[in-house]
C-alpha cells in the first residue's frame, strides 16, 4: 500500500492531563474514514548508567500494571527541555547520580500503535553520586548490579520494561561497533 492511499483528515482532543492527552485522529484510507485513539506525549528519556561495570537500575512500583518492575532511570521531558537536560535531571533526581557526559544511543517510539511518545536513550558512563531527590509520588528502590547480572536477568525475563530493553539493545549495538 502506498502512502498516497492514506490521508489524515482531522484530530479532536478528548482529554488533557498533567503529562498526556488523548486525541481521536481521523484518517481516510482508500476512500473510507477511520478514527484512531492516540495518546499524545511530550517525549521522554531513558538512561543506562554504568558505574565501574555495574548498572544502576530502579525497582519501581507502576500503578498501571500494579507491579514493582526493574527498569532503567527514565522520565518525561518538561516543556522546552532538551532530551540531554532531561536525562541529566532525571538521573540525578531518581538515582542521585550526576553524569558530566551523556552519550546519545538513539531514539525510538515507545508504542506507535497508540502513542506518539518518542524516547531518547542515553549512556551515562561512571556518573558520580550526589544525593537523590525523587518526586514525592514515585516509589523507587535503587538496585546496583554487575552488567553480567543485568544481562542474566534480561535472559531470564526478570527485566520486562520495553524502554529498558530497547536502551540496552542500542548500547550493545554501539559496543559491537567499537
Amino acid at each position: 500500500m502506498s502512502e498516497k492511499n492514506v490521508e489524515r483528515v482531522g484530530e479532536q482532543s478528548v482529554y488533557s492531563g498533567r503529562r498526556i492527552s488523548l486525541s481521536i485522529v481521523r484518517y481516510r484510507k482508500n476512500g473510507r474514514i477511520y478514527d484512531k485513539e492516540v495518546v499524545r506525549h511530550p517525549g521522554a528519556v531513558v538512561i543506562l548508567p554504568i558505574v565501574h561495570g555495574e548498572v544502576i537500575l530502579e525497582r519501581q512500583y507502576r500503578p498501571a500494571i500494579d507491579e514493582w518492575i526493574l527498569e532503567l532511570p527514565a522520565g518525561t521531558l518538561e516543556s522546552g527541555e532538551t532530551p540531554e537536560a532531561c536525562a541529566r535531571r532525571e538521573l540525578l533526581e531518581e538515582t542521585g547520580y550526576f553524569a558530566d557526559t551523556l552519550v546519545h544511543l538513539g531514539s525510538f517510539y515507545a508504542s506507535p500503535g497508540y502513542s506518539d511518545e518518542l524516547l531518547h536513550a542515553f549512556l551515562a558512563e561512571n556518573p558520580v553520586y550526589r544525593g537523590r531527590a525523587p518526586e514525592e509520588y514515585e516509589a523507587i528502590e535503587i538496585v546496583r548490579v554487575p552488567l553480567s547480572v543485568f544481562e542474566k536477568w534480561i535472559e531470564e525475563g526478570k527485566v520486562r520494561d520495553a524502554k529498558t530493553l530497547a536502551a540496552y539493545a542500542l548500547y550493545i549495538s554501539r559496543e559491537k561497533r567499537k
